[in-house]
């Protein structure tokens, strides 16, 4: 017997690629459908959601060709995700781009794969009613918690679960997306630094696409909800701090 039960987000997008190319709304789709009404909010969800697909091997990312079919990036999948991030926040920072102006998005054979073993279930109704959709939520709540949190110590990847939460967010599954993308956000405007705990040290992880790749493998072990605060942020491997001051030359 089939299982019954609803298609993730993530799942939702590998499914409607079985239908067609998907431009970057798809993933904003799937923002609106969690509860998000807010451009910023929904642009960390959406960047969650290509930054675990794209690093598992599941979507590529690149232009559309004259045959409606993608040409992948001939770059890695931490750097497409640094490129997609970066031109969002610069160019829309309080919108999303139009269809394909960054990048379209087409599913590899493995998420072909794994499209065709979830099709059958249902698609999961939208999370937002029409009251809630009234209330007047501040755009970048999330965004601020973060920095106050950074600017007093380091901060675990819970805090941006916390900011997920502050958004809007109840289910866990949704506040890991958003969470994912918002860190991946500050990754790579340069406004924090991804660290690891080693003997006794924080020593950073690398460039901001080897940020990227890190966090990803990382949180493949970590639980959801994951801890957050202080005991967090001092006993997790990976955390997150403001970058130090660049000194003039």
């Amino acid at each position: 017997m089939k299982e019954l039960r609803q298609l993730t987000p993530q799942e939702c997008v590998l499914v409607y690629g079985l239908i067609d190319i998907m431009p970057e709304g798809i993933f904003g789709n799937e923002a609106v459908d969690a509860g998000l009404v807010k451009a910023p909010d929904i642009r960390a969800f959406s960047i969650g959601l290509m930054h675990e697909l794209l690093l598992d091997g599941l979507i590529v990312a690149g232009p559309m060709k004259s045959d409606a079919s993608i040409e992948p990036w001939q770059i890695a999948p931490s750097a497409a995700i640094a490129r997609i991030t970066r031109e969002w926040v610069e160019i829309w920072p309080e919108g999303s781009p139009v269809f394909g102006e960054i990048a379209c998005f087409g599913n590899t054979p493995a998420g072909v794969t794994h499209a065709k073993e979830v099709e059958h279930l249902m698609y999961r109704p939208p999370k937002l009613d029409e009251d809630e959709a009234q209330k007047e939520k501040p755009a970048d709540k999330g965004h601020r918690y973060v920095m106050t949190r950074a600017r007093k110590h380091v901060i675990a990847f819970g805090d941006f679960e916390k900011a997920a939460r502050l958004a809007g967010l109840k289910d866990p599954v949704d506040q890991r997306i958003y969470a994912r993308g918002l860190a991946c956000e500050f990754l790579v405007m340069g406004e924090l630094e991804l660290v690891e705990r080693a003997d006794g040290e924080l020593k950073p992880t690398g460039s901001v696409a080897e940020a990227i790749e890190r966090l990803h493998e990382y949180l493949k072990e970590l639980p959801s909800p994951s801890p957050r605060g202080r005991l967090a942020a001092r006993t997790s491997t990976l955390v997150f701090r403001l970058p130090p001051p660049k000194t003039s030359p």
